[in-house]
């Protein structure tokens, strides 16, 4: 598959990585360095350990992650936890709002993604994994502007997830540390992951990708399968290049 490319889509886990302030930071830790301890035949080990919320860094929400308490007899019983993710392989869509956030428009409505779509001659699709381009992981280095209390990333409204659930994608994704805006409340998190069974991934890494100006590629990811969790940790990658319509007949029926 002569010409394909790889996108990065995740960020470096490090300790001075910024966190959501609702979470605690990442912590990697070493047991052992190379050096400290010369075993037989002269061989050293070097041995760490990795402390951290499973929403640090870029990662992918379970349906555990949210439930509605006292929501009446026809809620939604909790979803299941990260033992039950799924492999991600599937048609990606980039959404870039980019220039809609740099003109002021923190709130990403319907109607703003629906122009945003008809602009780009976007093809949402059943299946899709929709991802939401701000502009937001530029701030990624800087704790406080990025997700620190009174950070104001931008986000999809209630609305603007309703818009996208009409497509019927399996997850969608955005490059901020909440998908929706601080004042929607998570009521965009309850939404997906509660009521409609669709996935959320945040922090993610979008701005080369949002530059090369895709409009689909292939979407893969595989979260880590922790019994009883409420997320994991991803790497997530998106393929593109000529061969991308070879690769895509190559996607098992509804893969996820």
């Amino acid at each position: 598959m002569s010409g394909l490319q790889v996108y990065e889509l995740s960020h470096v886990f490090e300790n001075s990585m910024p966190h959501y302030w609702a979470v605690p930071p990442f912590q990697h830790l070493y047991k052992s360095r190379l050096g400290e301890t010369v075993r037989e035949h002269g061989i050293t080990v070097a041995s760490d350990i990795v402390v951290a919320s499973l929403h640090t860094g870029t990662h992918i929400d379970a349906f555990s992650h949210v439930h509605v308490v006292g929501g009446g007899p026809d809620a939604p019983e909790p979803g299941p936890g990260g033992d039950e993710l799924p492999i991600l392989l599937r048609r990606g869509v980039l959404i870039d709002c980019r220039d809609a956030v740099s003109a002021g428009h923190v709130e990403l409505s319907r109607s703003l993604l629906g122009e945003v779509v008809a602009e780009r001659g976007l093809k949402l699709a059943a299946g899709d994994v929709v991802l939401v381009a701000t502009g937001w992981d530029r701030h990624w280095p800087d704790q406080e502007l990025y997700s620190g209390r009174n950070a104001r990333p931008p986000g999809v409204t209630v609305d603007g997830a309703t818009y996208l659930l009409e497509h019927g994608p399996v997850a969608v994704g955005a490059d901020t540390p909440t998908l929706e805006p601080v004042t929607t409340g998570l009521q965009v998190h309850r939404l997906l992951l509660s009521e409609r069974r669709v996935h959320i991934i945040e922090n993610l890494l979008l701005s080369k990708l949002a530059d090369a100006g895709l409009a689909s590629f292939v979407f893969a990811a595989l979260p880590l399968r922790i019994r009883g969790a409420t997320g994991s940790p991803l790497r997530a990658v998106a393929l593109a290049g000529p061969s991308l319509p070879e690769l895509v007949r190559l996607l098992p029926d509804g893969a996820a």
